[in-house]
């Protein structure tokens, strides 16, 4: 499949789901109400968690994957790695969902700060939620295969399929079986079940049979030292993003919590605009740099920052401009739109940001040299962490969002260039300045040029409509600072007479 039908089918997957994810949310608070939203909250935070268990080992195989299809790895080798992987996810994530499951009153007596919901219902919704969680770790080994072997187009569908159940269907289902955690989270346990069977299923199909093969630790050895990089780099992801999410979600009343966790999920809106760009390239520079076709390997590198920094910026730049309105128009609560937006515009802005940080890794991932990339994750996490509790104990919730904002900006413009000066000297600056601060540049300028004359909006769907047509020129702003993009309208517009007799 070619990285042009990947790439649509990846944006167009991944908008859906992030669509479908956000949209019905004020169904589920008007449905439930906010405490038990503020479970659903912590279910999300929770799986988040429950990631660390994967340990690098889910993108270590979707690398060995590309490198098994682009003929740099034997069939019987990768099967083998594939069968000992099964074994170690499925103990480990077992092992996790009993201990949560074993949690689960200690949680719900001492940690969640419940005032409506009674404690058993929170301590019955929190083992399944162990299910859940257990289930998608084991999920996500298998979803590794296929993104190595960039069948995106199916995944993307699949992941469709899957979102329409798990956030539409949900909806008739509460209101056949009651409204209740324990209907919500037991039919999100059901399609977690057929989730993992059906990728299971098309994973092996993209094999050849191999009979035989039985679990052999000595397999995984030498994808350890890669998948290890990636463990703790997952580690400081999860405890950057998400260690305000843990306090937080003891420090505040659940009610509370649910209308915090609304504002950092309408902001990861941006970091699911840049996710399919990032699932598409990771990949096919796999590949490039196994081929060792480095040109085209930087080519396409800098083309992939540039449309996220538009991408990703434009839309992170009108939520942070927008906030208030739009989360009324969202949910139609003024007093939630009141309480989230000083939280949504700085979480916007620094998902922004580590979406192109994340490029770094890219390279890294792709070369196979993760040595930096361990320093850069240790020293961001003795840095990120405290910095992130630390603000959320003097500002609360603001606090948090002000923090990931400042931290994620100093890591793209401190640490990147570093990385870039390693693995692609002469890039470093370049990178900067021309791929992210080139495209940058005139978003800012047409975005607060336009916010200083931009009408007052007052209908819900007009707020929608304003704020669309508002990104869309923020957008055009950015793409004229776009070297690429500037190249690809030269060559589209750029018509030639054909031959022919002349004057």
């Amino acid at each position: 499949m070619s990285l042009r039908h990947n790439l649509l089918a990846s944006y167009l997957g991944q908008t859906y789901v992030a669509l479908v994810g956000v949209l019905f949310i004020p169904v589920y608070l008007d449905l439930m109400g906010a405490e038990a939203y503020g479970l659903i909250g912590f279910h999300t935070m929770l799986q988040a968690w429950f990631s660390l268990i994967d340990a690098g080992m889910s993108p270590a195989v979707a690398r060995e994957s590309a490198r098994f299809r682009a003929g740099a790895l034997a069939a019987r080798p990768f099967r083998q790695l594939l069968r000992t992987l099964e074994w170690l996810f499925l103990l480990t994530a077992t092992l996790a969902g009993v201990l949560l499951a074993l949690a689960a009153e200690t949680l719900a007596f001492h940690w969640l700060q419940a005032q409506a919901l009674a404690v058993d219902q929170i301590a019955g919704s929190i083992r399944i939620m162990a299910l859940i969680a257990a289930l998608r770790v084991c999920a996500a080994l298998y979803r590794g295969v296929i993104v190595g072997s960039e069948r995106l187009v199916w995944l993307n569908g699949f992941n469709a399929v899957i979102a329409t159940l798990r956030f539409v269907l949900v909806i008739p289902v509460l209101w056949l079986g009651g409204v209740s955690p324990a209907t919500f989270f037991a039919w999100q346990g059901l399609v977690a079940a057929i989730e993992l069977l059906c990728l299971a299923t098309f994973a092996y199909r993209l094999l050849p049979p191999q009979r035989g093969l039985r679990a052999a630790f000595a397999s995984v050895l030498p994808v350890l030292r890669f998948s290890a990089g990636i463990a703790f780099a997952s580690l400081v992801w999860i405890a950057s993003t998400n260690t305000d999410k843990l306090l937080l979600s003891s420090l505040l009343s659940l009610a509370e919590y649910g209308h915090f966790m609304v504002a950092v999920l309408a902001a990861s809106a941006v970091l699911s605009v840049a996710a399919p760009l990032g699932s598409t390239v990771l990949p096919r520079m796999a590949r490039l740099e196994a081929a060792r076709e480095s040109t085209q390997l930087q080519l396409l590198y800098r083309r992939a920052t540039q449309l996220t920094t538009v991408s990703a910026g434009s839309l992170a730049i009108t939520i942070a401009l927008f906030g208030r309105e739009l989360l009324w128009a969202w949910s139609g609560d003024e007093a939630l739109a009141r309480a989230a937006a000083p939280i949504l515009g700085p979480y916007a802005l620094g998902n922004w940001l580590l979406a192109l940080a994340a490029f770094a890794y890219y390279l890294q991932y792709a070369k196979g040299r993760l040595r930096l990339h361990l320093m850069g994750s240790g020293f961001s996490l003795l840095l990120l962490v405290p910095a992130t509790v630390y603000a959320t104990a003097v500002a609360g919730a603001p606090g948090a969002a002000w923090a990931w904002l400042i931290l994620n900006a100093l890591l793209l413009t401190g640490w990147v260039p570093i990385v870039h000066r390693s693995l692609l000297p002469g890039l470093a600056m370049a990178w900067l300045l021309r791929d992210v601060l080139a495209p940058t540049l005139p978003m800012l300028l047409c975005a607060y040029g336009l916010r200083w004359l931009w009408p007052a909006m007052d209908g819900r769907g007009t707020i929608f409509v304003g704020c669309a047509l508002f990104a869309g020129l923020v957008f055009m702003a950015g793409a004229l600072g776009s070297s690429a993009a500037r190249e690809y309208l030269k060559l589209r517009w750029d018509v030639r007479p054909g031959p022919g007799p002349r004057p």
